[in-house]
């Protein structure tokens, strides 16, 4: 992290950091000071310690103000950099989003899927939905729809004889749900 950027950061942060998030932020803070000025720029690990304070700092701020911040954290970084970095952060986070919504449902057993996607579709099979093709944008919102809807109580129903009713008619396959 370059000195200005690191100036920048601390005085948009001074007092917006909760007391228990300021300690574990200023540490990841200076690893990547220590990192850029002895591996350079370029060093991988800078782009997980900066993950990491993406994702310290999100837990922590408003989303007004981590947006701030992290275009602040971001502008550090050359502008191909910037674009890995961002995709890698975003693919961490809907990673560990997708881990928290789907772990209720399938336990440790969600540390075997490698994207966010594949979290999903593993929820969504648990609870007998096909959505082996769905991207990730799908099953999330399949899975939060259903997850919603379980908490509540709700059993999905299925009518075998109105599915196949549907396909002959219109030449429209029904819900692809698992008996």
């Amino acid at each position: 992290m370059k000195q200005a950027t690191h100036d920048a950061l601390s005085k948009f942060l001074d007092s917006r950091l909760s007391a228990e998030a300021t300690n574990d932020v200023w540490d990841v803070i200076a690893r990547c000071r220590k990192i850029r000025q002895e591996g350079g720029k370029d060093d991988p690990e800078l782009t997980l310690r900066t993950s990491e304070l993406l994702r310290l700092l999100e837990e922590d701020l408003m989303p007004d103000e981590y947006d701030r911040a992290k275009g602040l954290i971001l502008d550090d970084y050359s502008q191909a950099q910037d674009r890995a970095a961002i995709r890698a952060v975003k693919a961490m986070d809907e990673h560990r989003r997708a881990i928290e919504d789907v772990r209720p449902l399938l336990g440790e057993g969600i540390l075997a899927c490698d994207d966010a996607a594949g979290i999903y579709r593993a929820g969504l099979e648990r609870l007998g939905i096909d959505a082996a093709s769905a991207p990730l944008d799908a099953a999330r919102a399949m899975y939060r729809q259903m997850g919603s809807r379980l908490k509540s109580g709700y059993v999905p129903a299925y009518d075998k004889a109105a599915s196949d009713e549907l396909a002959q008619r219109f030449g429209v396959a029904g819900p692809r749900l698992k008996a």
